[in-house]
């Protein structure tokens, strides 16, 4: 019987947090959520000025957020 490993990718870390939220298409969800997390890491360490990009991010965010209500 093979070992399952415990080491998970961060998509599927967030996969399972949204699936335990009863949170619906948990995986397209995760995708989609860590995706522009990422996006926004990056962006961020390369921002002259950083608040505006940590203001994009939230804006996304908050975008990301309302489409995982519907």
């Amino acid at each position: 019987m093979p070992q399952e490993s415990i080491e998970k990718t961060p998509e599927e870390y967030v996969k399972d947090l949204f699936k335990n939220m009863e949170i619906k298409n948990p995986k397209e969800n995760a995708v989609k959520f860590y995706a522009n997390m990422f996006f926004y890491y990056s962006m961020y360490d390369g921002a002259a000025d950083k608040a505006k990009a940590k203001s994009r991010f939230e804006h996304m965010l908050g975008i990301i957020v309302e489409e995982m209500k519907q």
